[in-house]
């Protein structure tokens, strides 16, 4: 999805929750859902199992607990974690979280490759579509890259054992 003058729409309150309209092709648009990650989405029209989400869901708990999730606090960090020698503390819980990740990537890039990596952590974390991921990375092959991110997924619900303490 590209930032245009039409996808800058206001967003539209209902009961259901908020929405925006999103310009999908030239003449075809559609409502966004404003309040949902790209996660939830694909959870709800039935193209992540329920496995598939829940391991999305702990690697997403993990960046936040890490403060690596894509937010301008993630950027510029908590100001009241910094003492006089202007060094950051970091909490036992982020500790791990960021050695947990560690061991993510590592098993990831080993079995898949270092764009399935890019491909979960932007899904995931940074709520990037497949669609914007594939414009990002120049990867035209969306089915390809769809599967890539189930495999994936499943193979770290497979291997779910190897990432605790």
């Amino acid at each position: 999805m590209k930032n245009s003058p039409k996808n800058k729409r206001e967003v539209i309150d209902t009961d259901q929750g908020s929405f925006q309209v999103v310009w999908v092709e030239k003449y075809k648009s559609t409502l966004k859902r404003r309040d949902q990650r790209q996660i939830d989405r694909a959870h709800l029209r039935g193209q992540l199992s329920e496995q598939d989400y829940d391991i999305a869901n702990w690697w997403w708990n993990l960046a936040y607990t890490a403060q690596l999730h894509g937010s301008v606090q993630s950027q510029l960090g908590r100001l009241n974690s910094v003492r006089g020698s202007g060094a950051r503390v970091y909490s036992n819980k982020e500790v791990e979280a960021r050695a947990i990740l560690k061991k993510l990537r590592r098993f990831v890039v080993e079995r898949f490759g270092p764009t399935a990596h890019e491909l979960l952590e932007g899904f995931i974390i940074y709520d990037c579509s497949i669609r914007e991921f594939s414009d990002i990375s120049g990867n035209t092959n969306r089915t390809g890259l769809s599967k890539l991110l189930k495999e994936s997924l499943k193979s770290i619900y497979e291997h779910q054992h190897l990432f605790s303490r």
